[in-house]
């Protein structure tokens, strides 16, 4: 039964749902269990068998997933980003990719006694890193605020210039492993170059024009660019041999930098498509991957490994932050995180079964040495990066932060107060005006829906502890809490009632579970905290002390509506329907002080 063609493939697509749920569980990157899966199901337990279920078509199936998930990489890849980041993270994805490749390039000749070609070919494959593997390593380690922030940008940039970086490579080897000459192997290679360029650049111009005057409708965006780019692939590769992935990348570099163009559908879906597409041609290259291959690369990958980790990255990362205020601490920790994963896997899958048939001596190496880099990597620093920070100072507190789901005045007046009691407030919203008023009171914003796949890679929420849903929009808020109370637990996700939800019987509300805790009591909706600012009402804090309780604050002072409280320690308390604090001596109370009714 496990033979079948449909078992096999519904199993492959279980099994990449179970590793990408397990990895999002533990906060370690998914490729990790994706090759680890195909690796038992495959030579070990011998039920996925990639030959034998997709035969002849293994090689074409790939080569267009691969192609595919250059074209997502590359699309998200914006000149302004890099332009905008600071000198560090320019540096890292520049000077420090190129010293990166070459010294890995040096190591891997020396260790691992492969050709020239192939240890430049291998080193330009894992110089990347990316977001799917830094991101869950900086929620579990939560480094500071500059160290987080670089390589968090490090790894979204280098993931398309990197990719980009393989590629080039891989032609240049292609085009000199002839026997013609160099000259000739040279003029190859600026063929491949030129067409691929020239085919990607004019596909991403047309289906850019299509788009912007709206001549293809917007149910077809998707549909019209895995067409395009499938197409785009195959014909680069008809007109000029082997060209393909270079015009993928570059179509999807000029789509992604096209001005008034409205691309997030495209990206939110190409992103869905290449996680199915991730999980699933990952379990099945592993698959085909025997242990034996990765025992057989002995010690001289465990000193690559480490060479790699304790040379070649702290080499990068102090010439590139030289003469920066970066403290020791901080480039050591810079240097310590820096895991390989998807892009690199990838990369080196498509690239050796290709060279396979060009019967290049040493391409039987790059798959294990790279899918040992990557285990060896994620592993080791997963289990070593966190109380390295510890060691170096360079970890954040348990985070206290709050994010606003919305920067409205409601959301404005409660963050000023958060703020001036020394917390760190991110307020969230896709309305420009609120945005900009928010930023004019001097607080923290984020440009943009906060659930968005945009936000889960630009939104920094390394510390944030708290969210609270303060926008107008009960939807928006039903969905921002449940996204967050997922990643925070549901004692740190609030919200305020709606007068809707405040009037309603429980068959129409959201369960508490999907809109978190509501803020205050359930009588006491976002519209009536509105208006009462709106006439004036202001945030106001009171000590309460041996003589005066907080019963008395309740019963002697009318007009206050408790909102938030820090105990004796500082930490952070909301007052919230259904459950009763019980405010000490020393806590301090914020309330919302209304103003006088006139008689």
């Amino acid at each position: 039964m496990l033979d079948l063609p449909a078992v096999q493939l519904a199993l492959i697509t279980f099994l990449g749902l179970l590793s990408q749920w397990t990895a999002w569980r533990i906060k370690v990157p998914a490729i990790l269990f994706l090759l680890l899966t195909g690796i038992v199901f495959g030579p070990w337990l011998n039920i996925i068998k990639p030959g034998q279920l997709l035969g002849d078509l293994l090689f074409p199936a790939v080569s267009i997933c691969i192609a595919l998930i250059l074209f997502e990489g590359s699309l998200t890849l914006k000149f302004k980003e890099i332009s905008d980041q600071s000198a560090v993270v320019r540096r890292m994805t520049s000077l420090g990719m190129v010293i990166t490749w070459l010294l890995i390039a040096l190591a891997t000749h020396y260790w691992m006694d492969t050709s020239w070609s192939i240890a430049f070919l291998f080193g330009a494959i894992v110089v990347v890193s990316g977001p799917t593997v830094i991101m869950p390593l900086l929620m579990t380690v939560r480094p500071n605020k500059k160290v987080s922030s670089i390589l968090r940008w490090e790894g979204i940039l280098i993931d398309p210039i990197g990719a980009l970086l393989a590629v080039v490579v891989y032609e240049f080897i292609l085009s000199t492993s002839t026997q013609a000459g160099f000259t000739h192997a040279l003029f190859i290679f600026t063929r491949v170059i030129l067409f691929g360029g020239l085919i990607g650049f004019m596909a991403a111009y047309v289906l850019g024009t299509l788009i912007r005057n709206e001549w293809l409708p917007s149910f077809l965006h998707n549909l019209a660019t895995f067409s395009l780019v499938a197409g785009v692939f195959a014909s680069a590769n008809a007109i000029e041999h082997e060209s393909g992935l270079y015009a993928v990348t570059v179509m999807g570099i000029t789509l992604g930098n096209m001005k008034r163009l409205a691309i997030e559908e495209i990206i939110s879906f190409k992103e869905h498509l290449s996680l199915l597409l991730i999980s699933g041609v990952f379990i099945l290259l592993a698959a085909r991957l025997e242990p034996a291959q990765l025992i057989g690369l002995g010690i001289p990958a465990i000193g690559l490994i480490m060479t790699i980790q304790f040379v070649v990255r702290p080499i990068m990362v102090f010439t590139t932050t030289w003469g920066t205020d970066l403290t020791p601490q901080e480039k050591i920790m810079l240097s310590w995180i820096y895991p390989r994963g998807i892009v690199a896997a990838a990369v080196a899958a498509i690239f050796s079964l290709n060279l396979e048939h060009k019967n290049l001596d040493g391409t039987e190496i790059l798959v294990p040495l790279t899918f040992a880099v990557i285990i060896g990597t994620v592993v080791f620093q997963s289990l070593t990066a966190k109380p390295i920070a510890k060691l170096l100072g360079v970890r954040q507190k348990a985070p206290t932060g709050i994010l606003f789901i919305g920067a409205n005045q409601v959301a404005r007046t409660i963050a000023q107060a958060l703020n001036k009691d020394g917390f760190h407030v991110i307020l969230a919203d896709s309305n420009w005006e609120h945005v900009k008023r928010a930023r004019m009171e001097g607080l923290q914003t984020f440009y943009g829906n906060p659930t968005s796949e945009y936000a889960e890679l630009h939104l920094d929420t390394s510390n944030i502890g708290y969210v609270i849903a303060a926008s107008p929009l009960k939807d928006l808020n039903t969905l921002a809490c449940s996204k967050f109370r997922a990643e925070l637990g549901d004692k740190r996700v609030f919200s305020f009632n709606s007068i809707t939800e405040a009037r309603s019987s429980a068959k129409h509300i959201a369960s508490s579970s999907h809109r978190g805790r509501v803020l205050v009591d359930d009588k006491f909706t976002f519209s009536m905290a509105n208006i009462e600012i709106k006439r004036g009402a202001t945030l106001s804090t009171t000590t309460l002390s041996d003589t005066f309780s907080f019963a008395d604050l309740i019963d002697n002072q009318t007009g206050k509506i408790p909102i938030y409280a820090a105990d004796e320690k500082g930490k952070l308390r909301f007052f919230t329907a259904g459950e009763s604090l019980q405010p000490a001596p020393g806590w301090k109370i914020t309330s919302l002080t209304l103003t006088e009714r006139e008689s």
